[in-house]
């Protein structure tokens, strides 16, 4: 019987953090406004990862987030550049746009001026 309570539990609990990443991942396409971002440096993330950091202001607010690349991870001609970002307020989850499958998967049309990152991303 103890054992039967435990995995109904663990059943809830996995059910509710399913629900929680699916709400999350579909509020920022939804809810989500267009900032402008400015890229930092590269930082050790987890798993040896290499995220970009990047800053974006909302609403007079100064936000810092990072996100790892693996096309592009450690390139230096990606600091200090200005790209779009995709943030979500309510969340405050955040996406910095830089590879043409990320302005294409939010649905928003890829700049001309971003034209020099297309080589990066072949």
């Amino acid at each position: 019987m103890k054992n039967r309570i435990a995995f109904i539990s663990g059943l809830c609990i996995f059910a509710l953090l399913m629900v929680f990443i699916g709400i999350r991942q579909n509020s920022l396409p939804k809810n989500g406004v267009i900032v402008n971002g400015h890229t930092l440096y590269w930082a050790a993330g987890s798993y040896m990862s290499m995220d970009l950091t990047y800053e974006f202001v909302y609403k007079g607010e100064r936000k810092e987030s990072d996100k790892p690349i693996n096309k592009i991870r450690g390139l230096r001609v990606f600091e200090n550049k200005y790209f779009p970002v995709f943030y979500d307020p309510n969340l405050g989850q955040s996406q910095i746009l830089i590879d043409p499958a990320d302005f294409k998967k939010f649905n928003v049309p890829f700049p001309d001026s971003l034209s020099w990152v297309l080589s990066y991303f072949k």
